[in-house]
């Protein structure tokens, strides 16, 4: 009977929990969650709920002692990192005679830290990596012992590839684990440059003297369900949920930055950018206006300025 210590958060922590109860030679001795409030304003199903509803050995406890001890008494087999929030100390991870064992939504050793997926959309990559790899006293720097890169959808938002990383991840999880528990995975030193990207900011401002291609992107990563990237027109806060990019059939000519040259039909905008042109056509403002009131507001000539808004800032939440 192989004996799993599981801390985490998030869906794909549930996720590979009912995957390991599943199991008939494995018992979950103990379940740590991380979990935040607004795991659930986002979806996320609740790893200490269901680990209790499962009748498992469960705790909330931030506390590192308290974690510490929980482990010492149960001496789990294998440690698994699933969306933990917590940095593990190395008397805990000392722990299992196994091993831990962390799984990251990044290509290591490119995009460690807590929000992988976000910056990796942030900086316009193309795809992005999965990794299940060996912690250590470092943060995301372990041995590597599975490593998988999926396309990233060029529309695709942080939302949605955050939650698809998620999917992929416990599927991997799910594929691996055997090979982890008899240690038929052979560790691999991370190679190559390293980066890590801390947490975003939680108030982001469009600067409008950005590249088009920068600003749909921070657009994409702050799209709902997060708090959405703001701007500010004639003193009035707007959310953009969705821009993309003017291509070089157009008639328009390259003007000041945030400045609004054409009002579609159906609302969307046309807003120039440092090199070029994006049209914006899901936003709103912060405040209820009347369709006369939005005429005057969104009108061609008007120019977006840099001032966040700030009325709506306090549930933006990416990754683990």
């Amino acid at each position: 009977m192989t004996r799993v210590a599981l801390l985490g958060s998030q869906q794909i922590a549930v996720g590979f929990l009912d995957f390991l109860c599943s199991l008939d030679d494995v018992e979950v001795a103990l379940v740590v969650s991380s979990e935040s409030e607004l795991d659930e304003l986002l979806g996320q199903e609740s790893l200490l709920k269901r680990a209790k509803a499962l009748n498992l050995r469960a705790t909330g406890s931030a506390c590192a002692d308290e974690v510490l001890y929980e482990l010492s008494c149960i001496q789990p087999d294998v440690l698994y990192s699933v969306y933990h929030r917590v940095i593990l100390s190395e008397d805990i991870l000392a722990i299992p005679r196994l091993g831990a064992v962390n799984i990251h939504p990044g290509r290591l050793p490119s995009y460690r830290g807590p929000t992988p997926t976000a910056w990796a959309l942030l900086n316009g990559e193309t795809s992005f990596g999965i990794t299940i790899h060996e912690m250590d006293a470092g943060i995301d720097t372990g041995d590597i012992l599975f490593q998988e890169v999926h396309p990233i959808d060029p529309d695709e938002t942080g939302y949605e590839l955050h939650t698809r990383a998620m999917r992929l991840g416990t599927d991997l999880l799910r594929r691996t684990f055997r090979d982890v528990v008899r240690g038929a995975a052979t560790p691999v030193k991370q190679q190559g440059p390293a980066s890590y990207y801390g947490k975003l900011k939680t108030d982001y401002a469009i600067d409008w003297q950005s590249s088009t291609e920068s600003i749909r992107n921070a657009v994409r990563v702050y799209a709902r369900p997060y708090d959405r990237a703001g701007t500010t027109l004639d003193g009035t806060h707007v959310l953009m949920n969705h821009a993309r990019l003017l291509g070089d059939d157009h008639a328009y000519r390259l003007q000041v930055p945030g400045k609004i040259v054409e009002v579609l039909s159906g609302g969307a905008l046309v807003v120039g950018a440092a090199d070029g042109f994006l049209v914006v056509d899901d936003y709103e403002t912060t405040q209820p206006l009347t369709s006369a009131a939005r005429g005057t507001l969104f009108r061609k000539g008007a120019r977006f300025g840099r001032e966040p808004s700030r009325m709506l800032r306090s549930r933006v939440a990416h990754g683990p």
